[in-house]
């Protein structure tokens, strides 16, 4: 499982806020599926990456957030042979925006923004790494 997790966020009391999270890669990393995680407050969110040359690519968007699809994730998909390959220097940028209709404030993990997935090990180690504010954390933690 892949993780891009983004925990530098503050929800003000009835207000909207969005917020992302970059992550540079430090090697390559096979993606097979990809979605986004968020709890009820969420309104929508995407995950992509910014290629070292600066082009843009989506890996996965939600563009309608719903209360069911903190449980029921949709993923976007590649097959096992020929997966989404993020390249060494590669950004992966997960965004999440919420509507706080609450009176409090709220923070991680009331609330949530990750991107979030299925990666090949590249070695005979079976994990892969995490992102988590923007930091990677080596494989095997």
């Amino acid at each position: 499982m892949f993780v891009n997790l983004n925990l530098g966020f503050d929800l003000p009391a009835n207000g909207q806020t969005t917020s992302a999270i970059d992550c540079v890669a430090k090697s390559d990393l096979q993606i097979i599926m990809m979605s986004n995680h968020m709890h009820e407050h969420g309104t929508n969110a995407s995950t992509e990456v910014v290629h070292a040359d600066g082009t843009v690519e989506s890996l996965h968007v939600d563009d309608s957030w719903t209360f069911d699809m903190q449980f029921n994730p949709t993923y976007s998909h590649w097959a096992v042979d020929s997966p989404f390959v993020l390249r060494t220097g590669d950004t992966i940028r997960t965004s999440c925006t919420w509507d706080n209709t609450t009176p409090n404030e709220m923070k991680f993990p009331r609330e949530m923004c990750l991107g979030v997935g299925f990666a090949l090990s590249t070695s005979a180690d079976a994990t892969v790494p995490i992102c988590l504010n923007g930091l990677w954390v080596p494989q095997g933690l």
